[in-house]
């Protein structure tokens, strides 16, 4: 109950701070939004360093670059090739000294952010004879083009999905492309 001196609130009173509420709601969720936006973008970023990393390793060991991401995780069967489709070798198999990533690789392809890193990789130019130099590709699809954008920017310097390391297209939700200077296959 109210005292006899004692008044409630006016409607003018609570839709006042009804409204400041509002306004901090407003702020924070664009915060908290774009904090999580960040961190996917993040995330694949990591993830595609980390891959960087495991081909690397993986190409000192066995002497080739992998045919898929598969074989970062698990050792190549025998019959199976590289990159350029050629046989490996029983003893470049056996020097196999993985797993060079720390994680379960699903068929379907890795999860990263909202995004998925497909496994397959491609030597672009395919013929490693008549161009020694090349790149190697690893592609993610599901990619927001604020994500590409923000890969670009940080990794090539600049917006241009035409060159350079990152590539994105627009197509089935996104797709980026990271591309790894290799010589060799």
């Amino acid at each position: 109950m109210l005292s006899a001196g004692r008044r409630g609130f006016t409607l003018a009173e609570l839709l006042a701070a009804l409204a400041i509420i509002a306004a901090l709601a407003a702020v924070i969720l664009t915060q908290v939004v774009g904090s999580v936006h960040g961190a996917r973008g993040a995330v694949l970023a990591q993830d595609l360093d980390a891959l960087n990393q495991a081909l690397v390793s993986y190409r000192a060991h066995v002497g080739r670059y992998p045919l898929t991401l598969a074989y970062l995780s698990a050792q190549p069967p025998v019959g199976a090739t590289d990159v350029c489709g050629r046989l490996l070798p029983a003893e470049a198999i056996a020097a196999w000294r993985g797993p060079y990533v720390q994680r379960v690789l699903p068929a379907a392809g890795i999860p990263s952010g909202d995004a998925t890193i497909q496994l397959a990789l491609q030597r672009v130019p395919a013929d490693p004879v008549a161009y020694p130099v090349a790149e190697l590709r690893i592609t993610a699809t599901g990619v927001e083009q604020s994500i590409a954008d923000r890969l670009e920017r940080e990794i090539d310097g600049a917006i241009d999905f035409a060159t350079g390391t990152i590539r994105w297209t627009p197509t089935a939700g996104g797709t980026l492309t990271f591309a790894v200077p290799v010589r060799g296959c």
